[in-house]
């Protein structure tokens, strides 16, 4: 795996151990490191500010990085993955960097689960392909624009994300359309793509009214 430079993310996540709350079989262990994953994106939110003091907006480049890292990091099958972080000059205001950094987080996963699997990251090896996943932001006038892709095997045939019954999905659609007021686009031409519009900050729904 190659990322951009970036410190990792604390460990300090006591509260989501979840020690006995999930079954020790491999469905149990995969749900324990999801829910883990989706507590440090949160955690990193904090960390990023105070590491670039920063108290009001999130340099989403600088907290990007750890925040891939550390999902790279829970998959061991990610070691053949590129990853693509490209964020520079965006900074969020918490009320938006928290849902996006949880959509990523969730997309990410997704692709590390789904993209590659082993007969297909065995096939890009003998020909010297790589396999890449890649998570872009980039501003346009008072708006944002925000890129998850990767160049995998795609979707199943027939198979809509934006009405999957999954929880990683049904979550990134409901911070998606009520928490960012985003339009959605999916491609899934090479590989698959999510991207995200961002409404402008005032257009953000009011806490309590979804």
């Amino acid at each position: 795996m190659s990322c951009k430079k970036g410190t990792g993310p604390g460990s300090g996540i006591s509260l989501l151990s979840l020690e006995g709350s999930t079954e020790e079989t491999p469905a149990g262990r995969e749900l324990k490191k999801d829910l883990q994953n989706r507590a440090r994106s949160m955690a990193l939110i904090h960390e990023t500010l105070y590491r670039t003091h920063q108290f009001s907006n999130v340099d989403m480049d600088a907290y990007l990085t750890p925040l891939i890292d550390q999902i790279f990091k829970s998959y061991s099958s990610s070691k053949s993955i590129r990853i693509i972080v490209d964020a520079e000059g965006v900074a969020l205001d918490i009320a938006r960097a928290s849902p996006v950094g949880l959509i990523i987080n969730e997309l990410v996963t997704n692709s590390l689960k789904h993209a590659f699997p082993q007969e297909e990251m065995a096939r890009r090896a003998n020909k010297k392909e790589p396999c890449i996943v890649g998570v872009q932001m980039t501003k346009e006038d008072s708006s944002y624009l925000l890129r998850v892709f990767d160049n995998g095997i795609g979707l199943p045939a027939g198979f809509d994300p934006l009405k999957a019954k999954s929880l990683g999905l049904k979550l990134v659609n409901f911070l998606a359309r009520h928490q960012l007021r985003a339009k959605i686009e999916v491609n899934t031409r090479k590989g698959t793509e999510f991207i995200f519009r961002l409404g402008k900050s005032e257009d953000l729904a009011e806490p309590g009214k979804l």
